[in-house]
């Protein structure tokens, strides 16, 4: 009898870590925010072709790696092919140009509040490779952002 208490107590532990887990997921998920469907990235971003807009330098995204690849929405905006990826990276990758944005006044919590960080890069003020960071996130916001925001026409 007491064996069989033994292994539901280990059942229902694992099932309540799963559970917790699957809501830290979700709550991340909810802070991140969604990337509209009719946003993300349906065709290649080829300057001065078809409907494409803007003039993104895509091998300067590219050569920070593969996560930022560049591609374009059905409108012709750039966009990161993989914009969670994306996210991911320049939240590992650029830290500094991060913090250095918060120290000027950018909101805590880049994934919730990137939006805010485009209007803090000239602030920065530190050494060559912060300020080198915060311009690279200001750039990424700009594009990050054509994924999940409607893009007001000109």
């Amino acid at each position: 009898m007491m064996r069989i208490l033994k292994k539901h107590k280990v059942f229902l532990i694992v099932l309540l870590i799963l559970l917790l887990a699957f809501g830290v997921y979700r709550v991340y998920s909810w802070i991140q925010g969604e990337p509209r469907e009719d946003l993300l990235y349906t065709q290649e971003y080829i300057s001065g072709t078809g409907n494409i807009k803007g003039d993104v330098d895509i091998e300067k995204w590219e050569a920070l790696g593969e996560e930022f690849a560049i591609g374009a929405n059905k409108d012709g905006y750039a966009v990161f092919k993989n914009p969670r990826k994306a996210m991911n990276a320049i939240c590992s990758d650029f830290k500094a140009g991060i913090r250095a944005m918060q120290k000027e006044g950018a909101p805590m919590g880049f994934r919730s509040n990137y939006s805010s960080y485009i209007d803090y890069e000239l602030a920065v003020s530190g050494d060559a490779e912060t300020n080198r960071q915060a311009n690279i996130v200001a750039g990424f916001v700009d594009i990050y952002e054509n994924s999940f925001v409607p893009i007001e026409p000109e």
